[in-house]
């Protein structure tokens, strides 16, 4: 779901190992765990109609644009790219 602004701040972890990924996180979570991630494409983004900005600050952010004002329009959007969405549990 997209922040106040309309965006959605995410990363780029194409070639990261899982390991990498969870480091990546962490990093940038400022201490809150998370523990999994759902891993979208370019293509399942613009497909439902949103679209991404690989500003890379701080690297290998990325931030999906886009949203329509409406929460409703908002939740069919996130569900359409949570169906296409890989999950990835975090190892205990």
């Amino acid at each position: 779901m997209p922040a106040a602004d309309k965006l959605t701040s995410t990363f780029h972890t194409t070639g990261l190992d899982a390991e990498a990924k969870w480091r990546l996180g962490d990093a940038h979570l400022a201490g809150r765990h998370f523990y999994g991630s759902g891993d979208v494409t370019v293509g399942d983004v613009r497909a439902v109609g949103l679209d991404v900005d690989p500003n890379y600050e701080p690297e290998r952010h990325v931030g999906i644009w886009g949203w329509p004002n409406e929460r409703q329009e908002q939740m069919s959007l996130a569900q359409q790219l949570a169906a296409t969405a890989t999950l990835s549990l975090r190892p205990q």
